[in-house]
């Protein structure tokens, strides 16, 4: 992040600087915010194999509390999650995410409803990027259909409410180029008439610059982010300080400008507006804060940057369970006594750095997983199938035999020992079963072998094996 706002310092302020506000161009602006987000973006989108500063050309599903629902999702509709009802499900995210047991109960219905009625098909747009081999693909298929429905207009009213209570579905992809440009265009349009010497038409400008920005959503995540980079930019060249969205304990308190900014966005821009422009002069009355609020920035970015490597490499990883730990601890505690609301907030999370780094560490070390209810209970032929299909995937290489009589074992012969370990290495990698790798007694073929097997992490495994799954579409709830 702190790369991105030394390219918008050393390149597109002196740029700005020469060809004077009036002159920026169409072009300029997308060449800018594809840069910004090529900075921004690298970590997170690494993650996920994609590459920053490139529009996607995957639909974007923005699930409201957090892009792992869509692969809770995805595995009920294929029959592979814990919970086998809706009413199982809808109480497990309503314990796991704190959602509407109601509003889950209603979504999953629909989902329901468009995996059994023919009439809703996918978009020929969607259809290069569904992996059929995936043994989740039914569930695939289901949020294909709800994403082609849901910009189809083939939902009614009601419907689109269920949906928009759960997550927001991004345009088609192939429209985001024409979509941007339009957005260039008509920020170029509004810059030229935009008045630098008002702050009210500064902070309306730079609002609706941001949502509408985030509303094309051209990147499959980090939006927020380079929007937030971009009016920063914008405020630079005005003359103007850069500003926090976001201060500490804002996230947490919903009556928070910045919540009610965010909460009403698609209904209202004032209160962004009034965001902006309080933050402006929030900055420009407490100068000697900025030190801290830029320490504060570079915490934030690393610790976000570090929860999102920490679950990329380890699914079990909780996030829920460490926000909680990191809530209750006694620093958390401590922090909550003192005078300064920023140092304090600067204290927890460098405190939550430590902690993940070493949760981090251990979980790099750790040779043992925790059994789950999918490694314990007794895999029915669909679960014992898509087991298969997720070391086919995983490993490049069919011919996978299994026996399910004392807990799932699966083992594959191959004829070269180094391609058995180059396979073996790559599955504990991921954690998914205890693995081995041997000569037979009676042959001396190499043979990999699968115990204690987390199917549900296994699935999962490869379901984000190449980047082409609907799992891998979600959107990380935007850090402003």
């Amino acid at each position: 992040m702190l790369n991105a706002y030394l390219y918008a310092q050393e390149t597109i302020l002196p740029q700005i600087k020469k060809t004077g506000l009036s002159h920026i161009t169409p072009e300029m602006l997308i060449e800018w915010v594809k840069a910004i987000h090529g900075f921004i973006g690298k970590s997170l989108m690494q993650a996920y194999d994609r590459k920053s500063g490139e529009y996607t050309n995957e639909i974007i599903f923005r699930w409201h509390l957090g892009a792992e629902l869509g692969v809770h999702f995805t595995l009920y509709l294929s029959g592979l999650h814990e919970c086998k009802s809706p009413q199982q499900l809808a109480r497990y995210l309503n314990k796991q995410f704190d959602m509407d047991y109601q509003s889950a109960l209603d979504f999953i219905a629909l989902l329901e409803k468009i995996a059994k009625d023919k009439k809703y098909t996918i978009h020929e747009s969607l259809q290069p990027y569904i992996d059929y081999s995936s043994p989740a693909i039914k569930g695939i298929l289901v949020q294909n259909k709800l994403a082609s429905a849901y910009n189809l207009n083939q939902l009614t009213e009601s419907e689109k409410i269920t949906v928009n209570k759960i997550l927001k579905i991004c345009m088609f992809p192939p429209l985001i180029p024409e979509a941007m440009n339009r957005w260039a265009q008509e920020t170029v349009g509004q810059l030229r008439s935009c008045d630098s010497r008002d702050l009210k038409n500064v902070s309306e400008f730079l609002a609706t610059t941001f949502y509408q920005l985030t509303e094309v959503h051209p990147f499959a995540n980090a939006n927020g982010r380079t929007a937030t980079c971009l009016i920063n930019t914008f405020l630079r060249a005005f003359g103007y300080p850069s500003i926090v969205l976001r201060h500490p304990g804002e996230r947490e308190n919903k009556d928070s400008r910045y919540q009610k900014a965010f909460a009403e966005i698609d209904s209202s821009l004032v209160p962004l507006i009034d965001l902006i422009y309080t933050r402006v002069n929030e900055t420009q009355e407490k100068a000697f804060e900025n030190e801290k609020l830029k320490k504060l920035i570079v915490l934030r970015v690393a610790l976000s940057d570090l929860l999102q490597e920490t679950k990329s490499k380890h699914p079990q990883f909780n996030l829920i369970a460490f926000q909680k730990q990191v809530f209750s601890s006694p620093e958390t505690l401590f922090a909550m006594q003192m005078a300064d609301e920023t140092e304090a907030s600067i204290f927890v999370l460098s405190m939550s750095i430590n902690k993940l780094s070493q949760i981090a560490k251990e979980l790099d070390l750790s040779k043992q997983k925790k059994p789950t209810l999918f490694s314990t209970a007794v895999l029915d032929s669909t679960q014992i199938n898509a087991v298969i299909k997720s070391l086919e995937k995983i490993s490049g290489l069919d011919g996978w035999k299994t026996n399910a009589k004392k807990g799932l074992v699966t083992w594959l012969e191959l004829p070269d020992m180094e391609k058995a370990k180059e396979i073996a290495s790559e599955l504990e990698a991921l954690k998914v079963a205890k693995i081995t790798v041997a000569r037979r007694a009676d042959n001396k073929i190499p043979v990999i072998k699968c115990e204690e097997i987390d199917c549900e992490k296994l699935v999962n495994a490869a379901l984000q094996k190449d980047g082409k799954t609907s799992s891998k579409n979600a959107e990380f709830v935007a850090m402003f």
